[in-house]
């Protein structure tokens, strides 16, 4: 009989101890999830980026040889999409405004 209650307490331990581990069903997701193949990231090319020019002004100054300015010299800018000329001011400065930037 004591042998008897010893295979009965053994029986339920063991029942017990089953019955605290996963299922069948969770045995079989874990496993799946171990052996599956975790696909490579997908490399997503670099933006390249097309700068956009900055418009910008320009100040001339038109001097002689000594250093002198030369007011009401004629000057042309063809850059500047206007092929007339400007007129330099009494300091002999000549502006042109938001020039593009290539």
């Amino acid at each position: 009989t004591m042998k008897h209650n010893f295979v009965i307490v053994l029986l339920a331990a063991i029942l017990l101890i089953a019955g605290c581990g996963p299922t069948t069903e969770e045995v079989a997701t874990m496993t799946a999830a171990a052996w599956t193949a975790t696909p490579s990231p997908t490399l997503t090319p670099t933006p390249t980026f097309t700068p956009t020019p900055v418009p910008f002004d320009l100040m001339v100054k038109i001097i002689d040889q000594g250093g002198n300015s030369i007011s009401g010299a004629s000057v042309s800018l063809p850059e500047s999409g206007d092929d007339a000329p400007k007129v330099a001011d009494e300091g002999g400065q000549v502006a042109w405004n938001n020039l593009p930037g290539d």
